[in-house]
């Protein structure tokens, strides 16, 4: 028997879905879905699982939305008393009002060459609105889907690429290029700067002195997505893969079926959030037993 998981990434403009299996033979992409968008988040979700027949089928979703996070460094603490930590600590950053939000964290070790006593623990706390949250849960589990994973974007993104340590992925919002840094699935930097006057090369530079500061051997690969514009270039992006490399994607099998369709549906898709699917589906078929 074949276990599954559904990934699900959610723009402004279309919903991409990838179903993942994990057969004796290994991991393959068994179906691939390419919807636009109509309508709330809710409806949509709703939609997508009573057309496909997606009942039951366990989904992991992610939608395009705005979050506040951040990195903090604390000592060895248990996963209850960070939390307890943060209720206190996260109305301090989120500028929303308190019964606005959710928010959930994540806390890993340092690399060992910068851990120290008292001081050995990085933390990446994230929050998303409840209306954001709450349509996604509610159009899934309202349809009978199975939710199993609500993760915020890009977050499944780095989950997508072999390099996990210094991964850096650059996103392009309309006149905002969005830096991230990667260690071990956890976003430990982020820079956001306007188009119109970045500096790839210098950013680059910048957030990889940030990495260093976290015991991190440097950038191992970058990786851009969006329409190239402002005053960043093609022969910027290539002068910067031609210093760091570029991310490698995990590659996976396909059926016969996802091999014949996936070049036309590929080039009518966002890159984005077809590899956010992806790596949403990886991630949750990871976690299943067989």
């Amino acid at each position: 028997m074949k276990s599954e998981f559904i990934g699900v990434a959610m723009g402004e403009a279309q919903t991409i879905a990838i179903s993942m299996a994990k057969t004796k033979k290994g991991i393959i992409i068994q179906d691939a879905i390419v919807e636009k968008r109509q309508d709330s988040l809710m409806n949509d979700c709703k939609h997508l699982v009573s057309k496909y027949s997606l009942e039951d089928k366990p989904i992991g979703i992610t939608a395009l939305g705005e979050r506040q996070d951040k990195v903090m460094i604390i000592p060895p603490l248990s996963r209850l008393e960070i939390n307890q930590m943060l209720h206190w600590s996260v109305p301090e950053f989120v500028t929303w009002p308190e019964d606005s939000y959710y928010f959930d964290f994540v806390a890993i070790n340092l690399p060992n060459q910068v851990r120290s006593s008292g001081n050995d623990k990085l933390v990446y706390v994230v929050a998303l609105k409840k209306e954001h949250i709450n349509e996604l849960a509610t159009g899934v589990l309202k349809s009978g889907g199975n939710l199993k994973i609500i993760d915020y974007a890009p977050g499944p993104i780095a989950h997508r690429f072999v390099e996990k340590e210094g991964a850096v992925i650059g996103i392009i919002h309309e006149d905002i290029l969005e830096l991230t840094a990667w260690y071990n699935f956890v976003c430990i930097c982020n820079h956001k700067i306007p188009l119109d006057s970045v500096d790839i090369m210098k950013e680059l530079e910048d957030l990889e002195v940030d990495l260093f500061s976290y015991g991190i051997s440097g950038i191992s690969g970058f990786y851009l997505y969006g329409d190239i514009h402002g005053n960043l270039s093609d022969d910027d992006c290539e002068a910067a893969y031609e210093k760091y490399g570029k991310l490698t994607a995990i590659p996976f099998e396909e059926t016969k079926e996802v091999a014949k369709m996936e070049k036309v549906m590929f080039e009518k898709s966002d890159p984005f959030l077809w590899d956010m699917a992806t790596g949403l589906a990886y991630r949750g078929i990871q976690k299943m037993r067989n």
